[in-house]
């Protein structure tokens, strides 16, 4: 039974074992992308105004909406500012409504309790 199994595997894969693929793969050449059109690091520093970053030039500094030159942008900052306050507070309160939610329903679930107590009982006579 044993020979019969590995002959009949040995015919199977025999076929197999000579299949070639395709041809010879051949890698697609990849295509390029067209070079950037913007000038090199090299001749940034030729140009006005380029300075070398500084690692605190990512903080922000002051009323950074004042750069935009809006006086929209300017006169709804000054009402976001005041009005932030009142946001917090309504946050606040939203989060103890939901604490006070939570109280609440901790009665809906089923609690176990223990009671343990000791006594005798006398037979009369």
């Amino acid at each position: 039974m044993r020979k019969a199994l590995t002959f009949t595997i040995a015919v199977t894969l025999l076929p197999m074992s000579g299949c070639m693929v395709g041809p010879t793969y051949k890698t697609p050449a990849a295509i390029m992308a067209p070079s950037f059109k913007e000038a090199t690091p090299a001749s940034f520093a030729e140009q006005d105004g380029w300075r070398s970053g500084e690692p605190s030039d990512t903080k922000l500094k002051g009323d950074w909406w004042t750069l935009f030159q809006d006086l929209q942008l300017n006169e709804l900052e000054t009402k976001v500012d005041t009005a932030n306050q009142s946001l917090k507070e309504a946050e606040a309160n939203f989060r103890a409504a939901r604490a006070q939610i939570g109280y609440a329903r901790a009665n809906e679930a089923p609690t176990i309790g223990v009671a343990p107590s000791v006594s005798t009982v006398r037979e009369s006579a």
